[in-house]
């Protein structure tokens, strides 16, 4: 019994000598001690809600439930912009900080998980906003694009027959179609084989 007591404090106290080079202040040192306070009695709680006869006894905090659909649906925008072809770094962090607040929360840690589900929207926020401006700015430059190729198709026109004109007139329609879609890279292509 004095063996277990003589390791768990030996293991305490390393803890301690590891985490007061990395905490310059007392407050730090106190913050850090707090988490590991909060963390261990999260985990009990955790642990005796699932045993039958306890659990009825111990009353976890309500899940983080908005929050957590909240950074769901920023999650979810990401996908629809393909935030992972077009920052991949980003995104992965996104997507690992993601995985382990869903496993937080799945597994009832909501204090944990909250703070991880904050963490990862505020993060998955930078990345939308940094993935709508690139876009916007790829839109700009494609309008700018198709309204020069316009130019030279209205100039076109006044010289043409009437069935050359239908054709123009489709090439213009699918550059506005694919500007719609955000395809950038198919409209980049169809702008290297005008009718004209």
């Amino acid at each position: 019994m004095l063996s277990n007591f003589k390791k768990d404090f030996f293991i305490i106290f390393c803890i301690f000598i590891f985490l007061l080079p990395s905490c310059r202040t007392s407050e730090k040192i106190k913050l850090a001690l707090k988490n590991i306070k909060e963390e261990a009695v999260e985990r009990t709680k955790v642990a005796f809600s699932k045993i039958p006869f306890v659990k009825k006894y111990i009353h976890l905090p309500p899940p983080p439930e908005k929050l957590y659909l909240k950074t769901r649906s920023v999650i979810e925008k990401l996908g629809k912009y393909h935030a992972g072809e077009l920052f991949p770094e980003e995104f992965r962090k996104v997507f690992y900080c993601w995985k382990e607040a869903r496993e937080l929360y799945k597994n009832g840690f909501y204090v944990k998980a909250k703070k991880k589900l904050e963490e990862t929207k505020e993060l998955a926020e930078e990345l939308l906003k940094k993935v709508r401006e690139y876009k916007e700015k790829l839109r700009k430059k494609a309008l700018q694009r198709l309204k020069e190729i316009e130019k030279k198709a209205r100039e076109y026109l006044k010289k043409t027959k009437e069935k050359n004109r239908l054709k123009v007139e489709f090439y213009l329609w699918k550059l506005k179609e694919l500007i719609n879609l955000e395809n950038y890279e198919e409209f980049e292509k169809e702008l290297k084989h005008p009718p004209f």
